[in-house]
């Protein structure tokens, strides 16, 4: 064999090598890391913007998945340099590469799911068709007086951080003011106590979950749509929003976090949909809040976000109209959640004393909204985004049982206008909290329903419970040609 094709045959095998490699270790980080979240999010999260990630997980990747892939590269090349000598061996080498790559990459797509995906858009549902409804074509009446709205997603935040003895997981209550708030309030529940909501399909991570919470819908993604995710181009052009609904009724909103906005295509979905302003990290150096520079976990600490918030709140409270705002936290983000100069050591989890730092952050800020003057007018809602992604922290926290519990995601309705028929025992996803939080506001929905979603305030059966909610996930999971046309297409373009 000539060295031309040695050295042809050396760089292909290498080549085949370190794709398979990095195609399995990414599988693995990224299922250690975030858990089961469904190849939506991985592929939702590959072609979306990605500006302003955090350190932590960028180190995460290069140390469990870049830099194994990169050794098992090394080796590889030792191997190929050494039987270089040996004409025939080079391509039964380049042959075994490739047999060990294809082996690797089926391994890491069955770890994420991606024959189950594909499978499910093989069948295409018909629940969009008989279930959605189309909020431009509903009846909406808001009351004379318009409540302002807070809604709050604490990041990752669900009930099975409780004690036991109050319905969750822990042999110790990690969030005690969450849960008082919970039950001092109103909160709707899969139980008789503090509880929440199922995680769905198509809202297992932050974005996925605005648009569930915000539109009664999955996020969904298709392989030849999805660059329309690109910060530059649109973000479900023909879903219908909470934001639309409100701006057409007069209000002011506002989207606030405390990272780059434009992560994960967020402040693009909002602003696609008609949100009066976005702010962010950059929004707090612009403002001069924080000085360039500054940097802290994923850009500003829950701490200086709500800080923060309480400023833009006194700005939006002096303006005319009502206002609307939905603020994001991010210190409980996996992995392990943010340290910050408020919490304390109590725990031996780190991320149990995120978590208790959290709750205690969170009823701060509401004390502080409690003594404001727009604080009776103004419903504040306060809800868990999705499940967490610490996957290693929830083997630990849920041993044995971390297959079987029945994790919720938590809420809470402050100064809520409607009282609920019922607000225990139900079977309810994210998707219902869109209609709810405008009941909340004492909007009058004709049909108590939103697109996927049902005023948990009346006594209308959700679809989870009316279908159950297996069979809803199901429906969800699988490919739908009204999503695609009527949801991700521009309207021009139909």
């Amino acid at each position: 064999m000539k060295i031309r094709q040695k050295i042809i045959a050396g760089i292909l095998g290498v080549l085949l090598v370190f794709v398979g490699s990095l195609c399995h270790f990414s599988a693995e980080w990224y299922i250690q890391a975030f858990g089961d979240t469904g190849f939506d999010s991985i592929l939702f999260t590959l072609f979306s913007e990605k500006g302003g990630v955090s350190e932590e997980v960028m180190q995460g990747f290069f140390q469990t998945a870049l830099q194994p892939a990169l050794i098992v590269t090394g080796i590889s090349i030792v191997l190929f340099a050494a039987f270089a000598c040996l004409t025939r061996w080079s391509w039964y080498l380049t042959a075994a590469a490739l047999a060990a790559s294809l082996v690797l990459c089926a391994n890491a797509a069955n770890t994420v799911r991606l024959p189950e995906y594909l499978k499910d858009y093989a069948n295409a549902s018909q629940l969009f068709e008989t279930e959605y409804v189309d909020p431009e074509k509903t009846k909406i009446v808001f009351p004379e007086e318009k409540r302002n709205l807070i809604y709050i997603m604490l990041e990752s935040m669900e009930t099975t951080y409780l004690s036991k003895e109050e319905g969750g997981a822990l042999e110790n209550n990690v969030i005690p003011e969450l849960y008082e708030l919970a039950a001092d309030n109103i909160n709707f529940s899969h139980n008789e106590g503090v509880g929440g909501c199922n995680h769905s399909t198509g809202a297992t991570w932050t974005t996925g979950a605005m648009v569930a919470h915000t539109a009664g819908i999955p996020l969904k993604t298709t392989w030849e749509l999805t660059n329309r995710y690109d910060f530059e181009i649109s973000m479900l052009p023909g879903a219908s929003t909470i934001v639309e609904v409100l701006k057409n009724n007069g209000y002011n909103y506002t989207f606030m976090c405390g990272s780059n906005a434009t992560y994960g295509a967020r402040a693009q979905y909002f602003l696609q949909h008609g949100a009066d302003s976005i702010v962010d990290y950059y929004s707090a150096i612009n403002d001069g809040y924080i000085m360039e520079g500054f940097f802290e976990w994923w850009g500003l600490a829950d701490s200086d976000l709500y800080m923060y918030a309480q400023t833009k709140l006194d700005e939006l409270a002096s303006q005319d109209e009502p206002f609307a705002m939905t603020l994001l936290t991010v210190d409980t983000h996996a992995p392990g959640g943010y340290i910050c100069s408020m919490c304390t050591d109590d725990f031996e989890e780190q991320y149990d004393n995120v978590l208790a730092c959290a709750s205690y952050q969170l009823y701060d800020f509401l004390d502080w909204l409690s003594y404001q003057d727009y604080y009776e007018n103004t419903t504040i809602v306060v809800v868990g985004d999705h499940l967490t992604m610490d996957n290693d922290y929830m083997m630990r926290a849920l041993g044995d049982d971390y297959n079987t519990y029945d994790r919720a995601l938590y809420n809470c309705f402050i100064n809520s206008a409607a009282e609920p028929v019922n607000e225990k025992n139900r079977v309810f996803t994210q998707f219902d909290l869109f209609p709810t939080t405008l009941a909340a506001m004492g909007a009058q929905i004709e049909g108590e329903r939103l697109a996927l979603g049902t005023n948990l305030f009346s006594d209308v059966p959700t679809l989870a419970e009316r279908i159950g909610f297996e069979e809803l996930d199901k429906e969800i999971s699988r490919a739908s040609e009204m999503y695609r046309n009527e949801f991700m297409i521009p309207p021009a373009e139909n």
